[in-house]
């Protein structure tokens, strides 16, 4: 394993190797993970390569307006976490034009093993964290408790249990990907197996909304990327696991919490009446906070629905840029299904659109560098470039 990784890197450019590095710090932390991504923005700038790779970028008028817009508000509105925010945002999607200029074709399987790896290495601080957190709290760790109390739950580096569990969920599509792209069985097996790590460490984390995507994005997936046979079976599985939770419920942890769906509705309507206040610019990220105490609502960090969370924090006009934006990515993406060799990756971009369309009816867990970076390294994969591809 470790000279076949060395064969590997030494094939790669510095370039495909700074990619390889940021996808390390995604699993390192966010905070490092940010000061990596703004190093080589950094260095971009002093290149004078930086604001030449922004026209690269579709709809970057729309993104950038965007972005300007939200610091604006930010600034009128007195909000000093949404100015940090878009701080964040300006890196993010700063470092993305590194990312987009230098991606090859020959590298993004590389990527996928990677982060099929290091979710490894995660995971087993995860299960060592849960034994902590069991044993300080009077519970077995064979016992898998799962409590209701965020403190009490795994994170890992993510910050909270959600943040976790949204990263598991991208990595079991990862691992789905790897497992229609290799042809021997004893890989097909180990990524089953890593892909059966990552669904337990995310039942771990106590997320019920985690679960909510897979019933669509596994079929999905799979019939996209031309495995109708394990598409059929996908089907057949999830309709056994649906019937199983009928009768036995309590496989889905926390599923009779309700106390946090009174909550949800809670902060809903709090963020309702802060929206009709400022329909069009919204008062910038993690707006919430501001309104939370005008109106004396349930506290939260954000609105727990990324659909009101975007009208809330910027509004009509900033939603409507965002939607612009998006709108021109549409094209670059579709240009996935062109590769036939590999129709995997147009089936992985749906997936990843799907869990955070799915996942973000009860939360705004694309609202972390990590998870955020990760969603955009998918979803541009669309501009690889053409090289000689490489099995792995």
């Amino acid at each position: 394993m470790i000279s076949k990784w060395k064969d590997i890197l030494a094939s790669l450019s510095k370039e495909e190797k700074i990619i390889l590095t940021s996808v390390l710090f995604l699993f390192i932390g966010p905070y490092s993970l940010m000061v990596f991504l703004f190093g080589v923005i950094v260095w971009e700038i002093k290149e004078k390569r930086f604001f030449e790779e922004i026209k690269n970028q579709p709809g970057y008028q729309f993104l950038y307006s965007f972005i300007f817009l939200g610091i604006v508000v930010s600034l009128l509105c007195k909000n000093f976490m949404g100015l940090v925010n878009m701080g964040g945002y300006l890196i993010l999607f700063g470092f993305m034009l590194y990312y987009r200029k230098h991606l090859t074709k020959r590298l993004l399987p590389i990527l996928l093993e990677e982060i099929v790896l290091l979710s490894i290495v995660v995971n087993i601080i995860g299960l060592g964290q849960f034994a902590y957190l069991s044993n300080k709290h009077g519970h077995s760790f064979f016992e898998f408790k799962v409590f209701n109390s965020p403190k009490k739950r795994i994170t890992y580096t993510f910050w909270n249990a959600n943040f976790y569990a949204m990263m598991i969920e991208f990595v079991i599509v990862c691992c789905m990907t790897r497992f229609v792209q290799v042809k021997k069985v004893t890989s097909k097996i180990f990524y089953v197996a890593v892909g059966l790590f990552n669904l337990f460490l995310m039942y771990l984390t106590g997320c019920r909304a985690a679960f909510m995507p897979f019933v669509l994005l596994v079929p999905a997936f799979l019939f996209l990327s031309r495995e109708r046979v394990w598409g059929i079976l996908s089907v057949l599985c999830i309709a056994l696991f649906a019937i199983g939770i009928y009768f036995f419920p309590q496989l889905i942890p926390r599923i009779d919490d309700v106390k946090t769906v009174d909550s949800r509705i809670k902060i809903w309507t709090c963020a309702i009446n802060g929206l009709k206040d400022h329909p069009l610019f919204g008062q910038g990220p993690q707006a919430y906070n501001l309104i939370n105490k005008q109106y004396g609502g349930h506290p939260a960090p954000h609105t727990h629905n990324i659909y009101l969370d975007v009208l809330v924090n910027f509004g009509v006009v900033g939603t409507s840029l965002i939607l612009a934006f998006i709108a021109k990515m549409r094209k670059e993406v579709s240009q996935l299904c062109q590769w036939k060799e590999h129709p995997e990756y147009f089936a992985m971009v749906v997936a990843f659109v799907i869990i955070v369309l799915i996942h973000g009816i009860m939360d705004c867990t694309l609202n972390m560098p990590s998870t955020g970076l990760f969603f955009l390294f998918i979803v541009n994969m669309g501009c690889a470039k053409e090289v000689e591809f490489e099995k792995i």
